[in-house]
């Protein structure tokens, strides 16, 4: 993961936001997929010491102290994960609304059918262009 960009490139046309996005700033976070590494790590610790031929309840034991320390790992990669992801969306949000000058953010996502930043940018621009296009019409 990258600094986000936090002004536009010299020289270089178009809004900040499709910048970041370009720049990978609303990339997915890894952090929920390490967590999950960590579950797996987990359990071939688990099934590396039941194939020693321990008893069930060792097993267990062993297991459940093991649980211990991976959980700590686990659940601080869960919430940075969620943190990420909060200040991901918010940053995507902001960006939108000031490329745009307008505040479509929940018509764009009910209307967008991708899951990526630029999916949700072009229904943004999509649906800007006819709020701005009906604010011109004479009707």
């Amino acid at each position: 993961m990258t600094k986000p960009l936090t002004t536009t490139p010299a020289r270089s046309v178009g809004s900040l936001v499709l910048h970041q996005i370009a720049h990978g700033d609303f990339d997915p976070c890894p952090y929920w997929d390490m967590s999950m590494e960590e579950i797996s790590m987990w359990q071939s610790e688990v099934d590396e010491y039941r194939d020693k031929g321990f008893s069930k309840e060792a097993v267990t034991e062993f297991s459940q102290t093991r649980w211990i320390v991976y959980k700590k790992r686990i659940n601080k990669l869960q919430e940075a994960h969620v943190e990420y992801e909060q200040n991901r969306i918010l940053m995507l949000r902001k960006g939108l609304i000031a490329a745009f000058n307008l505040d479509l953010w929940d018509e764009a996502l009910e209307a967008c059918e991708g899951d990526d930043a630029m999916a949700i940018y072009n229904t943004y621009l999509e649906l800007a262009q006819r709020e701005i296009h009906q604010d011109d019409s004479p009707y």
